[in-house]
């Protein structure tokens, strides 16, 4: 074993380098003792007599040591940036002066803000210079366009992006410091100043703009009918996914696919076998060739607006084709050692990068594991052994050839699953089985439709406009195909599934961090999972959906629905399809006689949900789990038939869960009139934890309400920046009184609760600091 790492190693050196930057770069990000002060001059002296005296063992532990020098320089520019530390205690410093020059952000500008990075010198309110220059993530003034290259002044206020409220979702925070920025600025007014900045890499970022807009109206000509195959084919070949379905990106990402419906490492890739196909067509030298290739290949990086997973592939191209460019023997795993040494080497912050890390490690796989697995398919592959392949009739040799693609397919798709497993499972807690057979047929698809692409791009530039048609409706069929396929694989019987690993089996309760008041909670007890509200359809995608994914759910036993309130139900549809179709639960007050038809009550009143739709009546009890340890039912106790208000928050239902031993009570938007009427009724209040959302009028915390439930916890939402979602003055004034934590998911994030026999503890996300709460 031992002899067979060393051949390993000497055959593959620079990937053993780019393994020693990786653990440099780790060793960095965790801040090891003695590192920073010690690694830059003894990274230069093993080096160096790495040169004089040539030792494996000391070059690669001074290439770790470099590596680990370069990571913590750009953990200094971002994470430990004294602008960022600032923040980190103040949230926002208002009066800000910037002065640095503009660089465009296409990629994450939107139609009412135009987003740019600037390098600046940054003033302070009072005047004070900071020594250190910050990289920024500008917003420019909300309808103002990108004012061109140059030098700016800019005004406005800074601030950090606010980090993730629940876990499993996108951290914006992590994201722009990974980016490189130390902060964000909001921009009131700028002005222009002498100085031309950066014209040429503003040039650069809005010509490769400006193609790909174009590209994108050609290649949609006279198809703009069906938008959503439209976008399909944009996605595929500019990486402008956004005008896809969420639903047609979603079969692509549950078949396992989702490399062939955004641009990627493959979509560079294929292009490359393309042309390359078509350039022997010329018999042009081999030198030439590859040059040629070379140029298209970073053509369509340039044309797909530079994005970083294009951009990262053309620069692994490249470094493939240069081997026998200078007559050298290719080596693929030691040609991706060196493609990362040299990206990392750019960018250290890349290692913790999704895409950074898959396309390494699929292509790593397919280069180690391909041959394994196709060596396996020799006797499915090969031809009678006893018939000699010159008289092999026409359906032999067809056979025999459609065998050697599926066998080669096979090999490469197998192997680029496993090699993708781990990190896809790290990131995302996605299995797909599925993908092993779907890729064999979504990849050849890809391949036809980015060649019909390509034509459809030559028929543009000289004015074929007829041909042009043709190709486009001959491209959305084959985009047609590519969806139909990729859904029928996504709906087959366990095509994938999301698995969180458990150690514990107990109830746990999170009240998610929902934007703008609304509501969504998760209840949960090993397999089985409810909801209790689902917040609205933008929140789904953004917030719901990943957040269940990463806690392993593929389907729901039941949705509990509040109130006919768009920010607290809106997303149920959605996440009914997307979970196995659960019953829902709502009030028999639900829908109100005044409620629109295209409220969400209504349309599942009367849609294909009115099947799953339970309406419950006071005292109507909820049976949360099928085999609970201890008795687990939530009972209605609001609103009744009798219950008047003239406010859908005046219908919100109310519901105590007995968890066990414990209590809670679910009081969603239910303001003073539904507390007072619970005041006064003989109701058993009492609760360890009051979780409440805000009325849309109404304060609440009642006095008399608040004595009659006597919570040990209260959890809320708020927003400081509308006064109509500001905590209610009452309840913050009862909970300091009577020495009650009070828990703001807009600062504390999603809140946990786990429900053991012998205590109750309640763990914020952002915070560490846990509350336990013993039996009463």
């Amino acid at each position: 074993m031992r002899q067979k790492f060393q051949n390993w190693t000497r055959a593959h050196p620079l990937l053993v380098l780019s393994l020693a930057a990786v653990v440099g770069i780790l060793a960095a990000e965790y801040d090891l003792p003695g590192l920073r002060e010690c690694s830059v001059p003894v990274a230069a002296l093993l080096l160096a007599t790495a040169l004089l005296r040539p030792h494996a063992w000391l070059l690669v532990s001074g290439c770790a040591l470099l590596f680990a020098a370069l990571h913590g320089q750009n953990l200094d520019s971002t994470y430990r940036h004294p602008l960022r530390l600032t923040l980190l205690q103040t949230d926002v410093i208002e009066h800000v002066t910037a002065r640095g020059s503009l660089i465009p952000n296409f990629d994450d500008s939107r139609r009412d803000r135009v987003r740019a990075s600037c390098v600046a010198r940054i003033w302070l309110a009072d005047g004070t210079l900071m020594r250190q220059q910050a990289r920024l993530e500008v917003n420019l003034p909300r309808g103002a366009a990108f004012p061109g290259a140059g030098e700016y002044e800019l005004h406005g206020k800074l601030h950090l992006p606010r980090e993730s409220s629940n876990p499993g979702t996108f951290n914006a925070a992590d994201y722009a410091l990974r980016a490189g920025f130390a902060a964000r600025m909001e921009v009131d007014a700028m002005t222009r100043l002498p100085g031309s900045g950066a014209p040429w890499r503003v040039a650069f970022l809005q010509a490769a703009e400006n193609c790909r807009q174009w590209l994108s109206r050609e290649l949609a000509r006279d198809i703009e009918h069906d938008q959503a195959t439209a976008g399909v084919i944009r996605a595929m070949a500019l990486g402008v996914a956004d005008e896809a379905q969420d639903e047609i990106e979603d079969a692509f990402r549950n078949s396992g696919t989702l490399h062939v419906f955004a641009v990627s490492g493959l979509h560079v890739a294929l292009l490359g076998f393309i042309a390359w196909e078509v350039l022997k067509l010329f018999h042009l030298r081999r030198s030439v060739a590859l040059w040629c290739l070379l140029f298209l290949v970073f053509a369509y990086a340039f044309i797909t607006g530079w994005r970083p997973s294009a951009a990262r592939a053309a620069m692994m191209i490249a470094v493939v084709l240069s081997a026998p460019l200078l007559d050298r023997e290719t080596a693929v795993q030691n040609t991706l050692g060196l493609a990362a040494v040299l990206l990392l080497m750019s960018d250290t912050h890349q290692l913790f990068m999704p895409g950074f890390q898959l396309s390494f490690g699929v292509l790593w796989a397919i280069a180690a594991w391909s041959g394994l697995v196709a060596a396996l398919l020799v006797r499915f592959t090969q031809l009678d052994p006893f018939l000699p392949p010159e008289y092999a009739t026409w359906s032999q040799y067809v056979s025999w050839q459609f065998r050697r693609w599926l066998g080669g397919t096979l090999g490469v798709s197998v192997s680029a699953w496993v090699g993708s497993l781990p990190f896809i499972w790290l990131h995302f807690q996605t299995v797909t089985p599925v993908a092993l057979i779907a890729n064999c047929v979504l990849v050849p698809l890809s391949v036809l439709g980015l060649a019909v692409t390509c034509l459809s791009i030559l028929a543009a530039l000289v004015h074929a406009t007829g041909a042009q048609i043709m190709i486009n409706h001959a491209n959305w069929f084959v985009a047609k195909l590519m969806v139909w396929s990729a859904t029928w694989f996504s709906s087959l019987p366990g095509a994938n599934f999301h698995f969180q690993p458990t150690t514990e089996q107990i109830i746990t309760w999170r009240v998610l961090d929902v934007p703008d008041c609304g509501a969504a909670n998760h209840l949960q007890f090993g397999a089985e999972h409810w909801l209790l509200d689902t917040g609205n359809v933008s929140g789904f995608r953004r917030m719901l959906k990943p957040y269940l994914r990463s806690h392993g759910v593929n389907e729901l036993r039941g949705i509990v629905l509040s109130h006919n309130d768009a920010d607290h139900i809106g997303a149920v549809e959605h996440v009914s399809q997307a979970f196995g179709r659960p019953s829902l639960f709502c009030s028999e007050r639900e829908p109100g006689s005044y409620d629109q038809a295209t409220t969400t009550l209504r349309r599942l009143q009367e849609g294909a949900f009115a099947t799953q739709l339970q309406k419950l009546r006071v005292d109507a009890q909820i049976e949360f789990f099928t085999k609970p340890p201890v008795p687990v039912f939530g009972v209605c106790l609001h609103p009744s038939a009798r219950s008047i208000g003239g406010r859908g928050d005046d219908r919100a239902m109310v519901l105590m869960a007995h968890l066990g031993r414990w209590r809670i009570l679910w009081m969603s938007d239910a303001g003073i009139h539904t507390e007072l009427t619970l005041a006064e009724s003989a109701t058993d209040l009492h609760c360890d934890v009051l979780i409440r959302s805000h009325h849309e009028s109404d304060e609440s915390g009642s006095l008399a309400f608040m004595q009659r439930a006597s919570p040990r916890v209260v959890i809320c939402s708020s927003n400081p920046n509308e006064l109509t979602m500001l905590l209610p003055e009452s309840l913050k004034a009862w909970c300091t009184a009577n020495n009650v934590p009070l828990l703001d998911t807009w600062e504390t994030g999603s809140v946990l609760l786990e429900l053991r026999q012998a205590e109750l503890r309640v763990k914020p996300f952002r915070s560490g600091q846990e509350i336990a709460l013993s039996p009463p």
